[in-house]
């Protein structure tokens, strides 16, 4: 059924500038935490690809349960915001933890430390996120203006992506690198997050909100059970594994890439987030297009075939690769990448009212509690290969790009493109199989 009339403006804003804060988060976490571990904290690049995969493991574990108290829980402000405001402050909190670690950790401490720290940052970021992710079922029952909000999510996702690939980086560089610009950089990107999960909070004030409904009888593993019945949410969900997984391998190893490959300065992130950021915001109103015409379903199989043709190119790049044929390869994978974030996200909800079709129970909540658990999961699975590949190519950490070995080099090659290529490739056989309307 489709609402009366489109969802105010605001609240379509409101709800995507939580992506910013979510998505900044993220951009940091994936793409420095394990270049912080292994060169700053100096851990080991397959122990930190461990301890970062058991800590998202920990995550994905805790996501349905979250996912559960907001489906239940009642206040003047809806089911989910509370759970926006709370999250504001612990996001803000979570990159100060990770990136200001104290200057005199090494060793077994320094692990320590660094797996209580990002065991915080999984219990902050899912209490924002899954009750997050879960609103846009109730804000509209429109297949059509579902997708238009989540247009909104990937202009959040984009510029969370340049505050976290570009400025972040940046400010590393200005404050002197090592320890004192990544401390420098978590308070920064803290006090950003914040602002922007508190805008989402204030902005959402007036988006529609369902009632809470009488608790389901059955139990939470009967209500997963129902779950797997929905076939249209597991092909979702197992195309969303080797979505994150595989852009999560190639996120982890861009800093070896930019520093190790290119053997440019870190700041050179910001290239990479830039051009990625500008193409993908940019690229929202030829997607929605395509995806009207086409569904989602479709619109997803286009940009995932030119996805994994354009990724493989950075095969080809090296040390002597003009900077304007970087800029360009990342703004062509920005603005496909636009395709991909857009039409994945925006079937979730479609498959959760699917699912209220199915069982009569609305189990929002739940259900974006398996989707954020599988998705977390999938994404400690992409920083932990991308550890072990680097382990296994030999690569030394702390050292500087020029006395890594041809074998470590290999490594960052497969992380960068082989892996993310290979795993688009194997979203796009669940995609096919994704059967509902819109």
């Amino acid at each position: 059924m489709e609402t009366a009339a489109p969802l105010p403006k605001s609240a379509c804003i409101g709800w995507g500038l939580g992506s910013v804060g979510t998505l900044t988060l993220i951009a940091v976490t994936n793409g420095l935490v394990l270049k912080y571990a292994v060169d700053i904290v100096g851990i080991s690049a397959a122990v930190a690809g461990l301890i970062i995969a058991f800590t998202r493991i920990f995550d994905a574990a805790i996501d349905p349960f979250m996912g559960s108290l907001s489906d239940r829980t009642v206040s003047k402000w809806g089911r989910r915001r509370p759970f926006l405001l709370v999250g504001a402050f612990l996001c803000a909190l979570a990159p100060v933890l990770i990136f200001a670690a104290p200057a005199s950790l090494s060793g077994t401490s320094a692990i320590a430390y660094m797996v209580m720290a990002l065991l915080f940052y999984a219990v902050a970021y899912t209490s924002f996120n899954v009750p997050y992710m879960a609103m846009p079922v109730e804000m509209t029952q429109s297949h059509h203006e579902r997708t238009f909000l989540f247009s909104f999510r990937v202009y959040g996702s984009a510029i969370g992506g340049l505050l976290g690939g570009a400025f972040a980086p940046w400010i590393i560089t200005e404050l002197g690198g090592g320890k004192p610009g990544f401390a420098g950089m978590g308070y920064v990107i803290g006090i950003t997050v914040f602002f922007a999960c508190l805008a989402s909070f204030w902005l959402t004030r007036n988006a529609p909100i369902s009632p809470v409904q009488a608790r389901d009888p059955r139990s939470k593993f009967t209500q997963f059970k129902l779950a797997f019945g929905n076939k249209p949410f597991i092909s979702l969900l197992i195309a969303k594994i080797f979505i994150v997984a595989g852009t999560g391998i190639g996120a982890a190893s861009m800093a070896f890439f930019v520093t190790s490959v290119l053997r440019q300065p870190l700041s050179w992130l910001g290239l990479f987030a830039a051009s990625a950021t500008a193409a993908m915001i940019l690229s929202q109103p030829l997607w929605l297009k395509i995806a009207k015409a086409q569904g989602k379903r479709k619109a997803y199989l286009i940009a995932g075939s030119l996805y994994v043709v354009v990724v493989l190119t950075w095969l080809f790049a090296g040390p002597g690769e003009p900077q304007y044929a970087i800029i360009a390869r990342a703004g062509i994978l920005g603005f496909i990448g636009g395709g991909i974030l857009l039409n994945s996200q925006a079937m979730l909800p479609d498959t959760l009212e699917h699912e209220f079709v199915l069982t009569g129970v609305r189990h929002e909540g739940v259900l974006t509690g398996l989707y954020t658990t599988v998705e977390r999961g999938a994404s400690a699975l992409g920083v932990a290969v991308a550890g072990f590949i680097l382990g296994a190519g030999g690569y030394v950490a702390g050292a500087e790009a020029a006395i890594q070995t041809q074998a470590a080099i290999q490594s960052i090659y497969i992380s960068m493109a082989i892996m993310p290529a290979a795993a688009i490739a194997l979203s796009m056989v669940f995609i096919w199989r994704y059967n509902l309307p819109g």
